[in-house]
């Protein structure tokens, strides 16, 4: 809560001196006519692309729906790029504002099964950016063509962080002067990646041939340290020192748990390839018949029993899920209580986010 106070002229406080008793009322009504309080709402923002139309539903935090806003990005040529929803290793294809009233968008000029005539003339891959009050969007800038972008878009310094594979280089472009900025050289050859942003700059963790590496930037003095952290040729996610592998087929069912002072293996089955992290001790995995939280030593703590579930996205309250024949729900952070949600529903999701 804000509290903001107005100032009162001088000649009216050097009246209200002499006003004796009648002070102190005078000012509890101006204080209570003046003060104003503001309460940071949290929303959650579920943004699906079909038929060349964005679409952004709002819910409230109790996930009852509030708005609805369509976006029409047929003249824009462009199709999402792939997206971690739906493309092993991908990341998303859009990102939000904090406030919720700005969406940015990797576009590339085709997608799987599209028609001879909806491809444009020209090739590329581009960031748009879409006001959402005016529905109106704007082309940011170009970069080679691709449709699987490693990308961040960075609020505090109105910028945009993004691999260029073309280069081999993570590049900055500034949103203010639309000048950029090389940053460092990743060379990344694998599948498996993960990039974290900070106020102070990146972590990028990726593989590299059979081997986990792990880049860290900063922004202030443009140093760059790479560390090795597996011999392994894919890894499931990195969480503030943690190394999760997930044993895949064609490796064998080991799965391992690289921490800062200890490595632990156990046979894990596992429906998906990813997971999402709980706290810095836990995390969950996807099972056929349901969602488990385990720690970093791989002792299971807790699981719920669900049909074929899904994690979409892990939002600080809970999970965003589908499960079953294709039924969302909303599931709290200790698996407990289920909250179905007939309002959303899977046009291609393009991300799931909390907005302020």
């Amino acid at each position: 809560m804000k509290f903001a106070f107005i100032p009162l002229p001088l000649s009216l406080t050097h009246r209200l001196t002499l006003q004796g008793g009648q002070l102190r009322r005078v000012l509890l009504f101006i204080l209570l006519g003046t003060c104003t309080a503001t309460f940071a709402q949290k929303n959650n923002v579920v943004v699906t692309h079909a038929v060349q139309v964005i679409t952004l539903k709002y819910f409230s935090e109790e996930w009852k729906k509030i708005k609805e806003v369509n976006i029409q990005i047929k003249s824009t040529n462009g199709w999402p790029v792939a997206d971690a929803y739906h493309t092993s290793g991908a990341y998303q294809s859009m990102q939000l504002n904090k406030k919720g009233n700005r969406l940015f968008a990797f576009l590339y000029d085709g997608y799987e099964g599209a028609d001879e005539e909806q491809e444009p003339a020209q090739s590329f891959t581009a960031l748009y950016v879409f006001d959402l009050t005016t529905q109106k969007g704007e082309k940011l800038f170009d970069i080679p063509r691709t449709n699987h972008v490693i990308w961040q878009y960075l609020e505090q310094r109105n910028s945009i962080l993004y691999y260029d594979d073309s280069m081999d280089l993570f590049t900055e472009v500034s949103l203010q002067t639309r000048l950029k900025t090389l940053l460092c050289p990743v060379i990344f050859t694998g599948t498996s990646s993960q990039l974290t942003t900070t106020d102070s700059g990146f972590v990028f963790v990726y593989t590299r041939n059979d081997s986990v590496l792990k880049t860290v930037y900063t922004f202030h003095n443009g140093i760059t340290q790479t560390t090795f952290l597996f011999g392994y040729s894919d890894f499931s996610s990195y969480h503030r020192g943690n190394l999760l592998v997930l044993g895949s087929r064609w490796k064998g069912s080991i799965s391992f748990m690289l921490t800062p002072d200890k490595k632990y293996t156990a046979n894990i089955p596992f429906k998906n390839f990813n997971s999402y992290w709980k706290n810095e001790n836990q995390f969950y995995i996807m099972q056929t018949t349901g969602i488990e939280i385990y720690n970093i030593r791989f002792q299971l703590i807790k699981s719920y029993y669900l049909v074929q579930p899904h994690i979409y996205a892990s939002l600080s309250s809970g999970l965003l899920i589908s499960y079953g024949d294709h039924r969302f729900a909303f599931i709290d952070k200790e698996l407990t209580t289920l909250t179905d949600l007939p309002e959303v529903r899977d046009n291609f999701i393009s991300l799931v986010e909390e907005c302020y």
